[in-house]
């Protein structure tokens, strides 16, 4: 099994009033997170949250999550993103992710890996809107 890294998932920071700092959280791994005075401090350590995550993760047997976007991210980017395009990139038939993103099925764990991979080759990054 290739080994995730942890610069591979998308992170959110955003500016707490409420803590007075900025709080970072990755989409992919839930209760993950970590926050600092600084935008690229709560970066730092939250890179430093996912790797820690990622190796305790491996050492219980628990499952990885895939950093690739959920069909949501996808589904809020379809509008911007020419998906006959991705679908060439990642190898399946347009219609295929046309009707997945139509319907909001989830996407297997080799297909959001290979989206994830081939808007990264585009400087793209898919994030999940804040709430």
């Amino acid at each position: 099994m290739k080994k995730k890294n942890s610069t591979a998932y998308p992170i959110i920071i955003e500016w707490s009033e409420e803590d007075a700092c900025f709080v970072a959280h990755t989409p992919a791994i839930k209760y993950c997170t970590a926050h600092g005075d600084t935008y690229e401090v709560a970066a730092r350590e939250m890179q430093s949250a996912i790797a820690g995550w990622l190796e305790i993760a491996r050492e219980r047997g628990t499952p990885i999550p895939v950093p690739g976007p959920a069909i949501a991210e996808l589904q809020g980017a379809a509008g911007l993103l020419n998906l006959n395009e991705v679908a060439r990139r990642i190898g399946v038939p347009p219609q295929t992710l046309y009707a997945k993103v139509r319907r909001g099925s989830e996407l297997r764990p080799k297909e959001a890996m290979a989206i994830a991979r081939a808007l990264n080759e585009a400087g793209l990054h898919l994030v999940a809107k804040a709430s």
